[in-house]
């Protein structure tokens, strides 16, 4: 997956790209994030709120589900992430 992200990225760098996945470590998000993906969604966020993210990343804005954001706040590496609230 995240192969076909950084090729996508390369030859149109505007697409717009959300990654859905269960991987909820800091690790996996950090290389979806660097790899420049609008949207990091969680499998267990409500399905009710897809279509507000999408609105959220046609319009330019990062997401990244809610949970793993306060999961990300407990850890020292949290100055990278303070712009995503």
């Amino acid at each position: 997956g995240y192969e076909v992200v950084h090729f996508i990225k390369q030859i149109s760098p505007l697409i717009k790209i959300a990654i859905l996945t269960q991987h909820d470590t800091e690790g996996n998000f950090k290389e979806a994030f660097h790899l420049g993906v609008d949207a990091y969604i969680l499998k267990t966020e409500p399905i009710v709120h897809i279509p507000q993210i999408f609105i959220q990343i046609l319009n330019g804005e990062f997401y990244v589900s809610q949970s793993l954001l306060k999961f990300l706040k407990t850890t020292r590496s949290q100055e990278k992430f303070d712009r995503l609230e």
